[in-house]
This record gives C-alpha cells, structure tokens and sequence, in this order.
C-alpha cells in the first residue's frame, strides 16, 4: 500500500496521453527509439547492468547458489475484460478459472484489493516480458517501485501474448521468483497457495517450502515435504525432513539421518550444530558463522533456539533479514540490522519495526541522554532515539529526538524509512517556536509521507528555500506551471554546491515536474546539464514509451522497472528518472509517478 494519498491521473485516453509525453525529447531519442525497436530485445537491452541474483535462476528455474540472494484468496483474469480498462470481472467461483482461461492468470489481487487492472498484460509479448523480468531491481530501497513490482506479480490477469499451460518456467513461476528475489515471502506463499496444478510443478513447490520456512511455517513445510517424489535427490529437501523427524519425536530417524550426513562428511557445520542442538545435544565450542543461509538454516537455528550470527545479513536477502529481525532468540544488535534493512527495502512493515524496537531494553544511561548516545551506540541509535520520542511528552523534545533519528537515517539513506518509523509522531508533532532549527528536517518527513497540508507550517517555520521541489511535486497539478520566481530562489539556494551537482539536481527536479504533466518555461532548460556517466537505455526508453502510448501497464511498468535498474535511486540518471516518471504517468499509474519522484529527490540530497 503506498503511503502517498494523491489522486492518480485519469489518462485513459489516448487524445488525454499523448500530450503528457514530454515535448522536449529530442528528435535523435526519439528516431533511436524507433531503430531499437527493430532491433531484438537482446540487442535493444545490451550495455545494462547485470540482474542479481536470487535462490532461484530466472531462466531456468533451477535452484542456485543461496549466496546470491485477508490473502489466500485466488482470483483468476476473467478473458472477457482483456482491453477493457476497468476492475476484473470476479469468477464464478474463487479459484475457478472461466472457460479458456490460462491457468497462469491466477493471482492474489485484483483491483478491488490493491492490484492493477486485469488485462494489464494485453499487448505485451511472453519473449519481451521474459527478459524483462529478471531487470527487475530487488534493493533500490524505494517502497515505491517495490509496491508496484508486488502488485504487478501478484494480480490477477491474463499472462503475455505466447504463453500457453504446460510452460516451463510457467509464467506462475516467473512471477514467484521475482517475488522471492524482492524478498517477498509472504507473495510467494500465497500465490503458489492459490495456483492450479496445471500452472505450479516442482520448482513453485519448492519455492513455496522455502517460503514457508521463513514465515515461520515450519510444521506445514513438514508436511509438505514428506510428499515430495524423491527427496534423496535434493540435499537442502532431505536435512529438512531430518529436522522434521526431531521436531515430530521421531529421534531414530533423526539420528539416521544426522549420521548419514556425518558419513557423507556434510560441511554445513551451522546446520548440523542446529539440528544436533534440536536433538538434545550438547551445543558446538567456537564461533559460529554462516557466510551462506539459506531458509533452512532460518528454520533450524529458530528450532534450536539459538541466536542467528550477525553475518548471516551480508547475503541473506530481503526474506532472510525479515526472519532474523522477528527471531526472539538472535542478539538485539542482529535483530535491529535485520529490521532495519528489511523495512528500508519493503519485506517487513513499519510497524513490525516498532515493535522491535520496543521490545528492546537500554541502560539507564543511553535513556539519560538519546541525543548525544544515539551516535554511539550502532544499529541501536535509532531504535534509542524512537523508544525515547514514544516516551517523552514534551513537544519540543519529542521533536528534537524526531529531528536527530531523520538526519541519521537522511545520512544513511534511511529517510524514508525513518520518515515511516516515526510517522505517528510526526502527524500529531504541534509546530512549536523551540523547534525552528528542526523546522526543515520535520518538513521533509512529512512531505516524503505525503503530508502536504501538514508539512506546510513546517515549510513556513524552516523558511528554506531547497523545500521548494519536494512541496511542488506534492501540490502541483496536471497541466499548471511551476512559479518561475520560486524556482529561481531554489536554484540560488544551492550556491555552494558544485556546479555539476546544481545541474543534476535541477535537471531531476525539471524532469520529474514535466513528467507529471507540469509545464516548465522553456528558458529554465536553458543550464540544465546531465552530468550523468552512465547513459539511459534507448532501447527500454523505446519499450517504456511505446506501451504507455498504447496503454499497456504491465509493458509499462516492466520496462520502467527495468530501466532504473539495480542502482540505488538516488544515483539513477535524471533523464532516466524523467522519463520513467513520464512514462508511468501516461500509463495511468500517476499516483506511483509522484511517489516516485519524492523518493528520487530525497534519495539524491534534496
């Protein structure tokens, strides 16, 4: 769900659209685009940056390396609305599929709970979307691209053009390994939940135990591996039914097993220590680390009740951190980097965060003194710093301690997630007149929560001139011209930074308005300087502009998606970012476009 409440564009006409695309892209872009177009996709694509890895290849659906990284309800695409732009029609039943509708079409949204419209894949081909999925970027940190990329996976809707039951990869299971590479578990689960046989085959059943056993859903990936057809063959499957066997009292054949894996000279000393310790064992001597876990070693260390090692999160995942960061029995310092990094890039909610946080105990003297400690004492300082502004009924200093957490979290790359963390406190904050040094930094939290209306006496008491984009970008309508003076004012605020930085910053502040459907005098392109060293991709520019034009949101998204890439938002190139924001824009998806170029303003300095 997003946290901006803005009303989307209503561009469902192609007369309404059009004029949205930006005049000022040049007649070379566009002639290029059209060339690429020609072009195969391999071609089109070549040059970009590599995609990460996930627990499962895109390609081939096998299982790789793990060092690379109200639901259950189904809901099937109704063939009849495809080209129809509004909501799904619902099925007879839930998880009938209507006659001569492919098996893939099941999803776990629709656009009545929060998913996109069901033929959002019409016009799109299954050889384009194929490889365009595994560009899709898995760690940017913005909740913004992270929604859309789950709401385009877990919708119900008729697959691409090309794909037929009996594919595989099925298109159920390409969309599932998305999920689980973006670190949606809970995604993965549900939707292999409420997909036919005709659409699943192994490799969703396996991905689906592997989500299972980071949601804490041990006992039925139990149950669900004992009616696996050859577990022998599959090491990971058969020490998951060791651990089921000393989990359900069956010490023999836990035994048997544990001693067959010592036969076998088994490396995987973190999960042998785990089980051992499952059976009754005495625990290992020594420092345990574990360089490379999986799910399995999740489930087995929980079993254990043993505490998960701090340096499980350099290669864990998105749904590795979400389970460290709810495990009771890992090390606080653990738990608040797991929370931390899962919240920042989607897989676990704000409030979760809180709790963790909560849960916590600090000493007398970290309690004493939140401000000056916060900087002392790691992963713990913003945790110390929300426990302190949940507790303190002073205004002035409550908003003091908010102040300090979004300054750490704005020089981590955290704001966001700051902003989220702390957004009770910031909504019910009162402007006070002991706050003026604050003013700005409280501002732009509640700007980037899509507070406008209470960020404004905030904005009024900073008097800060380089609030101006990150409330214009808020308030501006389709179609209304930026205020030429209070741009002039903005761009004298950033004297003192270098002159290519001032052109960078201006250049994504010009781009993202135009691409909202903003109208910018001609005269302020005039110093605009891309200082960008990696260049956009013609190719998936042509892609991203060519669907939108033709009101394909799935192609939209996709190509927008993978034109941003795995880059961190804030070092994406400003014409990249324009031209996504345009492009989601035209689409229909006007609602992401802004929440898009908040986050892309705050993730480059602004």
């Amino acid at each position: 769900m997003n946290v901006f409440p803005i009303n989307p564009f209503h561009t469902s006409s192609p007369q309404v659209r059009a004029p949205q695309v930006r005049a000022r892209r040049s007649l070379a872009l566009l002639l290029a685009g059209l060339a690429v177009c020609t072009l195969s996709f391999a071609e089109a694509t070549a040059g970009g940056s590599s995609p990460p890895k996930s627990a499962y290849d895109p390609e081939t659906m096998e299982k790789v390396d793990p060092e690379s990284s109200a639901r259950n309800v189904p809901i099937t695409a109704d063939p009849a609305v495809e080209g129809d732009s509004g909501a799904a029609k619902a099925p007879s039943a839930p998880g009938v599929a209507h006659p001569g509708t492919p098996s893939g079409a099941v999803g776990t949204l629709s656009p009545r709970n929060g998913g996109l419209p069901s033929n959002l894949w019409s016009g799109s081909s299954l050889s384009v979307t194929r490889k365009l999925l595994p560009l899709m970027p898995t760690s940017t940190g913005s909740l913004t691209i992270r929604d859309l990329e789950r709401r385009l996976l877990l919708t119900a809707a008729l697959p691409p053009e090309g794909a037929v039951d009996g594919d595989r990869p099925s298109w159920v299971e390409m969309r599932a390994e998305r999920l689980f590479a973006i670190g949606d578990v809970e995604g993965v689960r549900d939707l292999a939940n409420v997909t036919p046989p005709a659409a699943a085959g192994s490799l969703l059943r396996r991905m689906k135990l592997d989500a299972l056993l980071l949601t804490s859903n041990t006992d039925q990936a139990c149950r669900e591996a004992e009616t696996s057809v050859n577990p022998s063959s599959d090491g990971d499957l058969s020490k998951l039914l060791i651990l089921c066997n000393f989990l359900v009292g069956k010490t023999l054949e836990g035994n048997l097993g544990l001693d067959q894996l010592h036969e076998r000279k088994d490396r995987d000393r973190p999960f042998l220590l785990a089980v051992e310790a499952v059976a009754g064992q005495p625990p290992g001597k020594g420092k345990m680390k574990l360089f490379e876990p999986t799910p399995l070693h999740v489930a087995a260390f929980a079993a254990a009740h043993i505490s998960m090692p701090a340096d499980v999160l350099a290669k864990g995942g998105a749904g590795v951190a979400h389970a460290v960061a709810l495990a009771a029995d890992t090390a606080p310092d653990t738990r608040f980097a797991a929370a931390d990094q899962a919240e920042t890039v989607g897989s676990l909610s704000s409030e979760s965060l809180r709790r963790v946080y909560l849960s916590t105990t600090f000493s007398a003297a970290d309690l004493a003194a939140p401000l000056s400690r916060a900087d002392a004492v790691g992963a713990r300082g913003r945790a110390l710093l929300f426990r302190a502004a949940s507790d303190q009924p002073d205004h002035v200093l409550r908003g003091k301690l908010t102040a300090k957490a979004l300054e750490l979290g704005r020089a981590k790359g955290r704001f966001l997630s700051t902003a989220r963390l702390f957004s009770d406190i910031l909504r019910d904050l009162p402007t006070e007149s002991g706050l003026e040094a604050q003013a700005g930094v409280l501002a732009r939290g509640l700007l980037i929560l899509g507070r406008d209306d209470a960020a404004r006496p905030w904005v009024n008491l900073a008097k800060d001139e380089q609030l101006w984009p990150l409330m214009t970008v808020q308030t501006t309508k389709v179609g209304q011209s930026i205020d030429q003076l209070a741009f002039d004012k903005w761009r004298a605020s950033l004297s003192g930074l270098p002159p290519a930085e001032q052109s960078r910053r201006a250049a994504i502040v010009l781009g993202t308005l135009a691409g909202l459907g903003v109208t910018v005098p001609e005269g302020a392109w005039l110093d605009i300087l891309d200082p960008s060293a990696a260049g956009p991709n013609p190719g998936l520019f042509a892609l991203m502009q060519n669907s939108a034009l033709a009101g394909q949101v799935g192609g939209t998204a996709l190509a927008a998606l993978a034109a941003i890439g795995e880059k961190p938002l804030g070092t994406v190139d400003s014409v990249t970012i324009g031209e996504v924001v345009s492009a989601l824009s035209v689409a229909g998806l006007g609602e992401e476009a802004r929440a898009l170029s908040m986050e892309a303003m705050l993730a480059s300095g602004f």
